[in-house]
């Protein structure tokens, strides 16, 4: 019998760089290297990539994926920040829509025009090495692709801002592999789901969903789990009956937290959201964006949305993604409401019976 090979060797920065260079197809000319990371301009958008060890766990490794996307954004307007919260919940494939909350921007940046970029991120160890780092790359190529269309509509779809042209001007040359990385992905996802039939949504909600911070169910179609905030729930639901306007089939994940905030209130909020997740370690990867969902004539609470197209299907990716999206919650928890403690699932359910 063959001995166990364990984990993938401890995960090398220069290596996943390498990785993300080779999955990409990056040209020379393209490419400006810097430290921990590099900058490709595929099209008319510059990505940077950076690669950083935590300072005090250096089995861990983070992986960002930014794109220049608009500048000068008029984020000291209602309707600016209202439009983007409204856009927000049709760019969860792969990133998220980022720009400084107001009073950050007046706080820490003096008098520099806002920018909009687009996100995504992964955490990075010897258990995750040998995947995650070329799911990472593949997801986020739709950054470069979508800043392409986003920035031309910017002034009439968020009422303001120019596009972050890295060359002064709109690239009549986009580079093969964004065409590629597109038409694979709009091909693919003229079939049906390819999560319809996994067994990985009940097998996670059979092993993970009794417990006092997890109660779930799964089919061979969905899952929805329901863990604490508090003394409320938040809910993740895995569907594959929605399709992308982009992508059609595949997987959609939505966590779903209650606000009972004003539209507006919840737009500014979800955008405070995509922003710290930017900009903090988070230990969870950023593959999608928070925007606000409307429940009343003037009420919204918060969902992050993150979908999968067809062609990444990735065998146990469930497990992975809901692991990651109750993290989510916790981390939501913590930072802006440290002040609640959580009840248990049991107490909660407890709880709500005694008030029937």
């Amino acid at each position: 019998m063959e001995e166990d090979p364990g984990p993938d060797p401890d995960p090398g920065i220069a290596d996943i760089i390498e990785e993300i260079t080779r999955l990409w197809s990056v040209e020379d000319s393209e490419l400006r290297k810097h430290e921990n990371g590099f900058e490709w301009l595929p099209g008319s958008h510059a990505v940077n990539v950076r690669v950083a060890r935590h300072v005090e766990r250096p089995d861990r490794i983070r992986i960002w994926i930014t794109t220049d996307c608009i500048r000068s954004v008029p984020i000291e307007k209602a309707d600016f920040v209202r439009r983007v919260g409204v856009e927000s919940r049709f760019q969860c494939c792969g990133y998220s829509l980022v720009y400084p909350p107001l009073d950050i921007w007046r706080t820490y940046v003096d008098n520099e025009p806002a920018e909009l970029h687009l996100f995504s991120s992964a955490y990075v160890d010897r258990h995750t090495a040998g995947w995650l780092p070329g799911f990472l790359a593949r997801i986020a190529t739709m950054q470069p692709i979508n800043a392409e269309n986003l920035s031309t509509v910017a002034l009439e779809t968020f009422g303001g801002g120019e596009p972050a042209y890295a060359c002064g001007e709109k690239k009549d040359r986009i580079s093969a592999m964004l065409f590629a990385a597109e038409t694979v992905l709009a091909q693919e996802g003229q079939e049906d789901s390819r999560w319809i039939g996994s067994e990985e949504f009940r097998q996670f909600a059979d092993e993970y969903g009794w417990s006092n911070s997890c109660l779930g169910a799964g089919t061979d179609k969905a899952m929805t789990l329901k863990t604490p905030f508090g003394a409320d729930v938040a809910f993740i639901r895995f569907r594959t009956d929605q399709q992308h306007p982009q992508f059609g089939s595949g997987l959609l994940v939505t966590t779903h937290i209650r606000s009972h905030q004003t539209f507006d209130e919840a737009c500014a909020e979800t955008a405070g959201l995509n922003f710290f997740e930017s900009r903090s370690w988070t230990d969870f990867p950023q593959l999608g964006c928070w925007n606000p969902y409307k429940t009343a004539e003037n009420e919204a609470d918060w969902v992050h949305g993150c979908f999968i197209p067809n062609a990444l299907f990735l065998p146990g990716l469930v497990a992975h993604l809901a692991v990651w999206s109750l993290e989510r919650v916790r981390w939501v928890r913590r930072t802006r409401f440290p002040e609640l403690e959580d009840k248990t699932m049991l107490e909660i359910i407890s709880s709500r019976k005694a008030e029937t």
